[in-house]
């Protein structure tokens, strides 16, 4: 598949995301820390909206992508604190 690299980009973003979010809850988390977990998340972020789901709409038809939807919200009903407690359900699968 041809995101599968940034599809691990992104993995690899949330391990490091969810990293800071574990220091943040036992209050380890500097301000030196605080200012570097802000910018990795916002540009995570804009990796997601502008690379990511921009391709995913240029290569999935309407169909495909209510259908994604469907089984994205049926993964993510009982979840909670996703951020925070990565769980099968809502963790990204790698193509590789």
């Amino acid at each position: 598949m041809e995101l599968a690299f940034l599809v691990d980009e992104l993995l690899e973003d949330h391990v490091a995301l969810r990293g800071f979010f574990v220091n943040a809850d036992v209050h380890h988390l500097s301000v030196t820390d605080l200012s570097t977990f802000g910018q990795r998340l916002s540009a995570h972020i804009r990796k997601e909206e502008r690379q990511l789901f921009e391709r995913l709409q240029e290569l999935m038809n309407q169909e495909e992508l209510a259908l994604l939807g469907t089984k994205l919200e049926e993964a993510l009903k009982d979840a909670t604190q996703v951020c925070l407690l990565p769980a099968d359900a809502t963790r990204l699968q790698s193509t590789k």
